[in-house]
């Protein structure tokens, strides 16, 4: 560990990415066809570099203006404002919380490159709609022992329908997660429950049912049906995962690394609350981004639930996730050179 001082000037560069969705991304609020992401390179005079990621997802956006749209992203997040050297202390004028977890991420690198000695289990991705069927049958091949697949884009009852040709397909201890996005009205919201209560053995959670703002709603409905429920548009920053954790300590808290803001105050926060459930999730970055959502994940062990990892089957090959994502990653997955190698591929 090389601590760093207060005023130490770092050099700043960052670079502006694009990146296809191998098929469209379907979801309740639409199909999401490219994700464009920044990502951030700190050198200090003694030739030390950390890398962090600004993965921005539009409909999470706390402040609900559609953070990609306007001007171009790096105008957004203030990038262009800050020249070509910045101190650590820079991360307390930031607010925005993507850019202020790209940063810290990169600092931290810094300060302790070593990674933990853990084994995180993957969570595979289901597409919405019949598309799910084909996937799985293809997933199942790398030993996954979860996977999320998309509701709330179909009719209610086709969805279910295809929900019960799904769960045939399921090997013995494999579990389902069903994904709203907020989009369910309250009767579908009725109809998956008393679903998803026939099928226990199978459902690992149902994820934000309805939408941000009816967390209370969600859960007392839910209540006394054995039905876990996960928070995942409702977590945007560690501030709001606090609020939502204190009010609602039942539900399980999708976790998307990338949007929480410091990751320092958010493992302060965990530290005291270890039997809050959570899941980690990424939120489709390159291989740089993708390592720090595992890192948090894997000093969260244990116990540990498989973590949504799953980002590159979702994305075209373009040399940004060089890597294998299999039924679990762990350090040796990360070897020296990786981030260099995606850096220069931008």
């Amino acid at each position: 560990m090389t601590p760093l001082s207060h005023n130490q000037e770092l050099q700043l560069d960052y670079r502006l990415y694009r990146r296809r969705f191998r098929k469209p991304l379907v979801t309740a609020y639409g199909e999401w066809v490219e994700r464009e992401g920044v990502v951030i390179r700190l050198q200090t005079s003694d030739g030390r570099v950390g890398y962090g990621e600004v993965a921005p997802i539009p409909w999470f956006d706390p402040n609900g203006k559609g953070l990609l749209e306007g001007s171009t992203l790096v105008e957004q997040l203030g990038l262009n404002e800050f020249g070509s050297t910045i101190q650590p202390t820079c991360l307390r004028q930031i607010k925005l919380p993507t850019l202020h977890w790209g940063m810290e991420c990169a600092i931290t690198q810094l300060v302790d490159p070593t990674l933990p000695g853990v084994r995180v289990p993957v969570a595979g991705l289901l597409p919405a709609g019949e598309d799910a069927l084909e996937t799985l049958s293809q997933q199942l091949a790398l030993g996954r022992r979860a996977y999320k697949w998309k509701i709330g884009v179909l009719p209610c009852k086709q969805e279910i329908e295809l929900a019960n040709q799904l769960v045939p397909k399921l090997p013995k201890g494999v579990r389902l997660r069903l994904d709203a996005n907020g989009s369910l009205t309250d009767d579908d919201y009725k109809a998956w429950l008393s679903w998803c209560m026939a099928h226990r053995e199978v459902v690992d959670y149902l994820e934000q049912p309805l939408a941000v703002g009816r967390e209370q709603e969600m859960m007392d409905r839910a209540d006394g049906m054995d039905v876990p429920i996960a928070l995942d548009e409702s977590v945007v920053g560690v501030e709001s995962l606090i609020e939502v954790a204190r009010h609602c300590p039942d539900a399980v808290l999708i976790v998307k690394p990338s949007l929480l803001g410091s990751r320092a105050q958010y493992l302060r926060w965990r530290t005291g609350h270890p039997r809050q459930r959570v899941v980690y999730s990424t939120s489709f970055e390159t291989v740089i981004g993708l390592k720090a959502v595992w890192e948090l994940a894997a000093l969260d062990w244990p116990p540990l639930a498989p973590a949504g990892l799953d980002a590159s089957s979702a994305l075209e090959d373009d040399g940004l996730c060089p890597m294998r994502i299999g039924w679990e990653l762990s350090n040796a997955d990360w070897p020296n050179g990786l981030e260099h190698e995606v850096w220069e591929h931008l």
